[in-house]
């Protein structure tokens, strides 16, 4: 792991913070259980059939979280950019093969945890747990509006929605996977954007 720690990672820091008080002594702790990782652009970090054997906090660049459609095309579910975790819980807490892929879709790095090393912090360092906890309801809260949106929202509407809160992933993310996490064609993505611009 680089030295320098906390400047090399502060994200993780950062988003820790948002939610409860972790001290120095803590937060080295819990990187000594993490391990860094540089993430090239299209490549795989999980795929169906796998046990998620990660949680995948993301320090820069962005990652793609999808399922393959009867189709074979990609059905975006969620973009992580700094600050984001990625992972299938279902199958890293309970050891399932997911149905998920998550595929670097920009050169990335990340941290990783397993499942070992989190029940490790979970034990001795109890605010990472607490920040757990807060940032799971955060998460929920986020993707009940991703399902309204997706259910009630025009494209349009969603297309300013995503660029007001994550305009980030128009500097990272194809125009193909954007269209895929907005539930769009790439073709209607590009004549909203020309209309809009």
């Amino acid at each position: 792991m680089p030295e320098n720690n906390k400047m090399k990672f502060k994200e993780l820091h950062q988003s820790i913070s948002s939610y409860v008080n972790i001290s120095d002594t803590e937060y080295d702790s819990l990187l000594e259980l993490c391990t860094y990782q540089k993430v090239q652009k299209h490549e795989i970090l999980m795929q169906e059939g796998d046990i998620c054997r990660y949680g995948i906090f993301v320090l820069s660049g962005c990652l793609s979280y999808y399922m393959i459609n009867d189709a074979g095309n990609e059905n975006i579910i969620d973009l992580g950019t700094k600050g984001w975790w990625m992972g299938d819980a279902e199958s890293y807490w309970q050891e399932k093969p997911s149905t998920y892929y998550i595929k670097a879709v920009a050169d990335s790095e990340v941290l990783l945890i397993d499942k070992l090393a989190t029940e490790i912090a979970f034990k001795e360092i109890p605010n990472y747990l607490r920040y757990h906890f807060f940032m799971l309801l955060a998460y929920r809260d986020r993707t009940d509006h991703l399902l309204l949106e997706s259910l009630h929202e025009r494209a349009d509407h969603k297309y300013h929605i995503l660029m007001e809160a994550r305009p980030e992933i128009f500097q990272l993310a194809s125009l193909h996977d954007i269209a895929s996490f907005l539930g769009i064609t790439p073709q209607s993505l590009s004549r909203l954007r020309s209309n809009l611009h």
